[in-house]
């Protein structure tokens, strides 16, 4: 439960698991890891998301779904994970111009 987004981790062992599992999201290799996680759900048919939607959610979970909770993970993830939402609005306001 400790990794799921709807339940805020209550002891420090959830928030290190939570942090551990989210660790991707300040890392540079997120899009790489985003659009695996994307082919995995199209492909156990959960979900098929266009290349728009999948960056909506993205940026809508980076944004406002997501923090990190150790200092571990503010020190070593945050600034890359801030890094790596500045390139996904980036990348929206691209596509959206005529």
């Amino acid at each position: 439960m400790a990794t799921k987004f709807q339940n805020a981790p209550k002891t420090e062992l959830d928030k290190i698991i939570r942090d551990a599992d989210a660790s991707h999201f300040g890392k540079e290799y997120l899009n790489d890891a985003s659009e695996l996680l994307r082919q995995e759900l199209k492909l156990q048919n959960v979900k098929t998301y266009s290349t728009s939607e999948w960056l909506n959610d993205n940026i809508a979970l980076l944004s406002r779904e997501h923090q990190f909770y150790t200092d571990y993970a503010l020190r070593n993830w945050q600034l890359q994970k801030e890094k790596n939402l500045t390139e996904l609005v980036k990348s929206k306001r691209k596509k959206e111009r005529p």
